[in-house]
This record gives structure tokens, sequence and C-alpha cells, in this order.
């Protein structure tokens, strides 16, 4: 059974209302895709993976820290994206993030689950997540997003996600996979698992 998400914290409308203010402290242009990485393995989750494949327009926020970044930000001298990716540190309200976002992307080498997707889309963002992931199982991929096989096709998934239309439809989709897993329906689906363990012991 996956994690919850608190569907009513993380939420389109809410999102929607922060977005104008957020991208401004940023300095987004409105064409920009902004893409947001969580999560302070960055080894792990793949940001390394995920630095080659900004491009121009594009625009970078990792979220989180525990790691040296100086191989981080020599990576980035050398694509020449300085001024495209951001580290913003630890947050204590990622939604601040996710309102300037345009899609929340995880590459990661190996993830058990990977709540900052879920988060994600139930805020009504298309997302990208590596093949072996945790959360790989509720992507449908090219529908609520992507499920990336090798790094190589970050760059082409991101130039996807260039186009509105293909946003928000992926973004409406990802948000209908969040609500089977809000907390309430995941508890039910605990409480429905032990049941079922409790009544075979009988």
């Amino acid at each position: 059974i996956p994690p919850g998400v608190d569907t009513e914290l993380f939420h389109p409308d809410i999102i929607e209302k922060k977005k104008k203010e957020a991208r401004n402290k940023i300095l987004a242009a409105d064409d920009e895709l902004v893409i947001v990485f969580v999560g302070s393995a960055f080894k792990r989750k793949g940001l390394d993976r995920l630095i080659p494949a900004i491009s121009k327009g594009m625009r970078l926020l990792v979220v989180g820290s525990g790691e040296s970044l100086r191989p981080y930000k020599r990576k980035i001298k050398q694509y020449g994206t300085d001024l495209q990716v951001q580290f913003v540190g630890r947050a204590d309200d990622v939604r601040k993030y996710l309102a300037a976002a345009d899609v929340v992307a995880l590459p990661s080498r190996s993830e058990a689950f990977g709540i900052s997707i879920l988060e994600g889309m139930a805020c009504g963002l298309p997302v990208i997540v590596s093949e072996n992931s945790g959360v790989a199982a509720l992507i449908n991929h090219e529908e609520n997003g992507f499920l990336m096989k090798n790094p190589e096709e970050l760059s082409g998934f991101l130039e996807q996600l260039f186009s509105r239309s293909r946003r928000k439809k992926m973004g409406e989709h990802a948000r209908e996979t969040a609500e089977n897993f809000s907390w309430q329906k995941t508890a039910e689906a605990h409480e429905k698992f032990y049941r079922q363990v409790l009544s075979q012991k009988r």
C-alpha cells in the first residue's frame, strides 16, 4: 500500500492562487518551464542526471540540502546553466516551490517510494520519475507523467512539457491519481489489509 498524501493541503486551487507570486519571487518568465526537484540525497535521487537536461527556457529549483554542492555546481558551470539552476535549501513548506512549478522531476537511481512526486501530483502537476522507483507504480506513461528508463530521455520529456495544454491535461490526470491516495483512502486500505490478515489467522 503506497503512502498517502494530504489532498486538501496539496491542492491545485491553493497552488494556482500562489503561482504568480511564487514565480515572481524566482524571477521566472511566464513562458519559462520551471522544474522542481525535491530531496537531500542528491546523488541517489539523480540530480546529476537532471542538470544536463536543463536547456534554454527552463529553470530548475533544487529543494533540499545535505550533500556538498560543489560537484553539482561544477556540472552546472560545465553546461552553462548557472543562471537557470537555483539551490533553495530545505523548505518548511514545499508548496511555495510547487506553486512556481510546471513539473516535478525525480530521476532517482533508487527510490523506495518518492513522496514529493505524490505531493506534486496532488497539486495537479505532471511528474517525471525513474522506472525503478516505488512511485512509478502510480504513473501511466504520457498520461499523468513520464517514466524514465534512462537519463537520456529526460530532455525529451521536458521539451514536451513546454506545451501548456499538455501540462494541463497530464496535471489533471495526476491529480485524479493522487486523490486515490488521500490519507483517508490510504487508512481505509490499511484497515482492510489488517482485517484480511486477522481473518486468516482465525
